[in-house]
């Protein structure tokens, strides 16, 4: 997933089980307890996780643009604050945006729990 310092970080999944590893490899290899620390670096860090979030961009522009995400947030939040009263479409156009970015986010997040980083 990244190398911080000396040490590699790997994702095994439960159940997988590696090949004999060269000796080399096998003396450094021990599993490590995923702290929040330790968690919140790897992401920071990992190529990995760096594409996940950038899929997810992907994904959204497939659908809305920066304009458009720009557009239906100002609504909304102007809504919820009460200095902008929605035009009779837009109610719609939020809640379907909203549902879209929340169905991105989910794939997103379901591939860094691949990682064991959810």
């Amino acid at each position: 997933m990244c190398t911080i310092g000396e040490d590699t970080y790997v994702h095994v999944p439960d159940g997988v089980v590696l090949p004999e590893q060269p000796f080399d490899i096998d003396v450094g290899m021990e599993s490590v307890t995923l702290t929040p620390e330790l968690k919140k670096e790897i992401k920071a860090l990992s190529p990995h996780v760096r594409l996940s979030y950038q899929r997810l961009q992907d994904r959204i522009r497939t659908k809305y643009s920066i304009e458009d995400e720009q557009y239906l947030t100002r609504i909304a939040v102007g809504n919820l604050a009460g200095t902008y009263t929605m035009q009779a479409d837009e109610p719609g156009l939020v809640t379907e945006y909203q549902a879209w970015v929340e169905d991105c986010r989910e794939i997103a997040r379901l591939e860094r729990a691949a990682l064991g980083l959810g």
